[in-house]
């Protein structure tokens, strides 16, 4: 197996950076009393990166959102590679806000992180 060199790698990811035509804000999480006993979550832009925004399939599926059963129709948000972002926080794409379900293993040689997402109504 051949090896990447640190420079081939920054060529492609920047390279790769030029398929991003768009901005993300990247929000994270933060748990708060409530006052009476329990904990309120609350979301803060952390970050502005540049991104793209695409379908993962054509039809949405039925899962649950927010403890309610609703049409879920998950997206796949691509960012530059080593971009923070978890399972926890959100991501707002033209003014829509997304939830994170899943944010993949990473490779080695990551040149993107691609991370799934479910819209919040």
């Amino acid at each position: 197996m051949l090896e990447l060199t640190s420079g081939e790698l920054r060529q492609m990811r920047t390279e790769l950076g030029y398929t991003l035509p768009g901005t993300a804000v990247i929000q994270t999480r933060t748990l708060t009393a409530d006052g009476q006993g329990g904990q309120v979550q609350t979301y803060a832009a952390a970050s502005t990166v540049d991104a793209r925004l695409s379908p993962e399939s054509l039809r949405g599926m039925e899962g649950e959102l927010a403890g309610r059963i609703a049409e879920v129709s998950p997206w796949i948000l691509t960012v530059a590679a080593e971009t923070a972002i978890t399972e926890a926080d959100r991501g707002v794409y033209n003014t829509v806000t997304y939830e994170v379900s899943e944010v993949p293993t990473r490779t080695p040689w990551e040149l993107s992180r691609r991370v799934r997402l479910q819209e919040v109504d």
